[in-house]
């Protein structure tokens, strides 16, 4: 893990001061050819022209890959395949101390090409972890919702249990994942497990699920989604912003907002704004209040 400078990773104490958060990167990318990984990725849409992380790998992309690095696109993601850093994913049951983590900063792990597989064993981490504050953001909500969406409960827990199982060990006597999980019967595993209090609720309290918006198109696209992924904590990344985005609701049951995003689709309801109007959230008066607050905001700004 490393230290990030991001101010929404930070843990704030009562005295106003401030710890800042980490950030790992356990999927990898490894061109064909190449001894040693980088990172990889595709752009989706305007927030993604200047992305930071592209310029990192284009600088680091290893010099004995068998081809040069491409850029993050389709062609790039064909010159090699994801991993799983296993010396890093486990880097993260190490940290003690309350923090807050923000898992993959210089990727997207809800991209297509990384598999579900890699996926349950970053979250095994998380629930092996509840003193940490797991942070995942994604510009691929949709990919998000059908990960935790198109199973049950159970089927999740499921998933994320065998693994957190090994990890559990590996944890505790630093011994290869496979090579443990092999030697202990499945019983020892499961009484460790409950000993520990390593049984995990779902969806996981300690996780939280973002998505990026930099436009009100993209807001409309991606919040409904990120609102019907079961998560304890749902938050909004604007940033790059490239365009006045209206977000001005009243407070609502969770389940009945969620019902109604579960309705909600662009090119048939217009703005979001215009659909909760709709559905009775908000004004059209508040929306316009909203609106007008947001022109002066970026009236001031270019003045």
């Amino acid at each position: 893990m490393n230290r990030t400078p991001i101010e929404w990773c930070r843990t704030y104490k009562a005295d106003g001061s401030y710890e800042e958060g980490y950030s790992v990167n356990p999927v990898r990318f490894l061109p064909r050819g190449a001894t040693r990984t980088t990172t990889m990725c595709q752009r989706v849409s305007q927030g993604c022209t200047h992305c930071y992380a592209e310029g990192i790998t284009r600088r680091f992309w290893p010099k004995d890959a068998d081809e040069g690095f491409h850029g993050y696109n389709a062609i790039g993601l064909l010159t090699g395949e994801f991993v799983l850093d296993e010396k890093t994913l486990l880097s993260v049951l190490k940290h003690k101390k309350p923090a807050r983590i923000f898992w993959g900063d210089m990727t997207d792990l809800f991209q297509a090409s990384v598999p579900d597989a890699m996926l349950d064993q970053c979250f095994a981490v998380c629930a092996l972890t509840p003193h940490l504050t797991h942070m995942f953001l994604t510009k691929r909500p949709e990919r998000m919702l059908e990960y935790f969406g198109r199973r049950s409960k159970e089927e999740c827990y499921r998933d994320i249990a065998c693994t957190e199982k090994q990890f559990a060990f590996v944890w505790r006597v630093q011994k290869r994942i496979l090579d443990l999980f092999n030697s202990v019967s499945t019983e020892a595993l499961n009484r460790a497990a409950e000993a520990n209090n390593l049984t995990p609720s779902w969806p996981l309290p300690n996780v939280w699920l973002g998505t990026s918006v930099e436009d009100q198109a993209q807001a409309d696209k991606r919040i409904p989604l990120l609102l019907q992924t079961p998560s304890w904590v749902h938050f909004i990344s604007a940033e790059p912003l490239l365009g006045e985005i209206l977000l001005e609701m009243e407070l609502v049951r969770r389940d009945s907002l969620a019902a109604m995003l579960a309705r909600y689709h662009p090119d048939r309801d217009g703005r979001i704004g215009d659909f909760l109007v709709a559905e009775g959230v908000v004004t059209r008066e508040a929306v316009q209040i909203a609106a007008d607050a947001q022109q002066r905001l970026m009236t001031t700004a270019q003045t």
